[in-house]
């Protein structure tokens, strides 16, 4: 871990946190190249109701905590 984040000198990598969890959101975009599948097929699965999006104006977005619970709910 970095100087920057850990601020105590004792602190080790396993127990350090960031002091600012920070959301990070993804687009349609993104879920296409982290599934590897098109973008319009990305498209139909953030159309899903059960899909964690978030629409703010014309950009749909998921967390990408959310969506990785999602993900992993769903694999075979």
């Amino acid at each position: 871990m970095s100087e920057s984040t850990c601020k105590e000198s004792t602190c080790k990598e396993s127990t350090c946190k960031n002091e600012k969890q920070e959301l990070k959101f993804l687009t349609v975009r993104d879920v296409s190249k982290i599934m590897g599948i098109s973008l319009p097929l990305a498209r139909q699965i953030f159309d899903r109701p059960e899909f964690p999006k978030l629409q703010i104006g014309r950009r749909i977005l998921v967390c990408e905590e959310a969506f990785r619970a999602w993900a992993s709910q769903r694999r075979v």
